[in-house]
């Protein structure tokens, strides 16, 4: 959603990006933010996660529509998983970044934490649990 503001006060609320399953974290990086989805399955993986990045200029233009159930373009990283004795499949779950650059997830459903690295273009160099 996108709140404008216009002389100090509440202007138009907007989507600006559209069939998450279950968007959970919001970072914001330069020009880019990134959100966590802790439901994005695919048809073969029922227990998926992503993170997914949007240029702030792709965001002015208009409303994003994700592409649910595919490796949708704005797909940074992937995750899947294990579910445990608790039966919950929620994956992706909270984002931050280091000094260098990295970013963190966990996995709500089975604890991983995950390590995101980045290329200097920004596209995915290497995922680690």
């Amino acid at each position: 959603m996108k709140v404008g503001m216009k002389n100090g006060k509440l202007g138009a609320i907007t989507t600006v990006v559209d069939h998450f399953g279950l968007a959970n974290a919001v970072g914001w990086k330069g020009s880019t933010i990134y959100v966590t989805d802790s439901q994005w399955d695919r048809p073969n993986n029922n227990n998926g996660s992503a993170i997914f990045k949007f240029s702030l200029a792709e965001l002015n233009k208009g409303p994003i529509h994700l592409k649910p159930k595919t490796t949708d373009p704005h797909q940074l990283a992937y995750f899947t998983t294990t579910v445990n004795e608790t039966g919950v499949d929620n994956g992706a779950d909270g984002l931050d970044y280091d000094s260098n650059g990295n970013f963190y997830t966990g996995s709500f459903g089975d604890g991983k934490l995950y390590k995101i690295s980045l290329k200097p273009e920004g596209s995915l160099a290497k995922q680690e649990t």
